[in-house]
């Protein structure tokens, strides 16, 4: 049983990881945690599996930085016994989302 969810946010940065736990079937396997601002909610970190995507053009648009000045509606997955994270499974872009909503979002002043 999975808990999925919906979160609207930003992504401020990512950054590329290796599963490092050796008893995991995905040992060795990279992934991204994006460091996001999710609106009304704590969540300050949301972990991209390239085999959990359910589009995978999400994988080559992190690596492209294409998620910058965009916001999302991320649908992302806890699964039970797996930690406290989310992992993304699928995002959409929020349209008509102005410059100065995303740097207030970011937490900067313009």
């Amino acid at each position: 049983m999975t808990n999925r969810k919906e979160l609207i946010g930003v992504v401020k940065d990512r950054k590329l990881d290796k599963v490092k736990n050796r008893k995991s079937e995905h040992y060795g396997n990279q992934y991204w945690r994006l460091a996001v601002n999710i609106e009304n909610e704590e969540i300050k970190e949301i972990l991209v599996f390239k085999e959990w995507l359910e589009q995978e053009t999400i994988w080559q648009e992190i690596e492209q930085r294409k998620y910058l000045d965009r916001r999302y509606l991320f649908k992302v997955q806890r699964k039970p016994g797996a930690g406290q994270f989310f992992r993304l499974i699928d995002w959409e872009i929020i349209k008509d989302y102005s410059a100065k909503q995303i740097l207030k979002a970011n937490g900067k002043k313009k």
